[in-house]
């Protein structure tokens, strides 16, 4: 899935959650920012090393695994009083969030996930994995050709309908 669509899927868990009142309404602008922020979590090594980025998902940063740990090691602290208990729905919002992007990233048609990364080397994912294409060029083509991308314009048509209802 594109950084687009792990957005609009950020946005929309983040307005979920506010909506049914699991974190207060004060914090909307902090709730956005974390699960837009941590939806698109994985893909930071785009970032960091972006010579990389046609070969990103070989990351330590796509493996669930690497996330857990992060994740476990919050909740330890913050349960054992180092940090404030606040933090926890925050860090089950962004868990949820990279969980989620593992998710979507499992309809890849590239690369799949590693779901047992780095401990075992196997990509999954749902669809038939095809030969990732050498330029942004070709991956464009063979994108737009395929039903992954109408499934992630359709997100981004509910993100974009939404939004307007939920602006001050």
């Amino acid at each position: 899935m594109t950084t687009l669509t792990h957005a609009a899927v950020g946005y929309l868990i983040g307005r979920e959650v506010l909506a049914a009142g699991l974190l207060p309404p004060q914090a909307a602008n902090a709730v956005y920012l974390i699960s837009i922020l941590s939806a698109n979590g994985p893909d930071i090594d785009g970032v960091l090393f972006p010579k990389n980025i046609n070969n990103h998902r070989l990351s330590p940063f796509h493996y669930p695994f690497t996330w857990w740990v992060i994740f476990m090691t919050v909740m330890i602290y913050s349960t054992a009083g180092a940090e404030p208990r606040w933090i926890l729905p925050y860090t089950y919002l962004a868990g949820g969030n990279v969980l989620i992007h593992f998710v979507l990233d499992t309809f890849a048609i590239t690369n799949g996930i590693r779901w047992f990364g780095p401990f075992y080397k196997k990509s999954y994912s749902f669809l038939a994995l095809v030969e990732t294409p050498k330029t942004i060029k070709e991956w464009t083509k063979r994108y737009i050709k395929h039903p992954v991308m109408w499934s992630e314009l359709f997100v981004w048509i509910i993100g974009i309908l939404i939004i307007p209802k939920h602006m001050p």
